[in-house]
């Protein structure tokens, strides 16, 4: 079967940061996970799964606070209303795939524990601290506090 793989002289992997810039670094992971997911379709022929490119699409939209139909649909190369056909038809919708992309991305950041319950709330685009609240619950059965105190096991009893 094809793999992809990224290879680096161990003499680069062993060298300490100098500098470090959290900010770059979620830019840098975006668009990396973005161009994966291009490199997949290619290698499949274009077989990824459109929902697959839309949340990837969404995840970083959603980070960098322009989570709209438009700049989404353009990122996938796709007309807004040929995105929301073809989600359709795919048995999903935009509203769905963003729903689900705020969820990964909430129980990524509170398990790192660099932002605050109100920071992850924000950068997803939630008006209030407590309309996140609701829709962590609703995804995952559990506070975002509790999760944050022990995401192994929210994340356990959620499955």
């Amino acid at each position: 079967a094809p793999s992809m793989a990224l290879v680096y002289p161990e003499a680069i992997l062993e060298r300490s940061m100098l500098a470090s810039n959290a900010s770059l670094h979620e830019v840098a992971r975006a668009h990396a996970d973005s161009q994966l997911v291009r490199l997949r379709e290619d290698a499949d022929g274009g077989s990824v799964d459109l929902a697959a490119r839309v949340r990837a699409a969404a995840e970083e939209r959603l980070e960098s606070g322009d989570a709209t139909l438009d700049r989404i649909a353009s990122a996938v190369g796709t007309s807004a209303r040929t995105l929301q056909r073809r989600l359709r038809e795919s048995g999903t919708s935009l509203r769905a795939v963003l729903d689900d992309a705020r969820r990964a991305i909430a129980m990524r950041e509170l398990a790192r524990d660099t932002r605050t319950v109100t920071d992850v709330a924000v950068l997803l685009g939630f008006s209030e601290t407590s309309a996140f609240d609701r829709a962590f619950r609703r995804w995952t059965g559990t506070t975002p506090a509790a999760y944050r105190k022990n995401p192994r096991q929210a994340a356990a009893v959620r499955r």
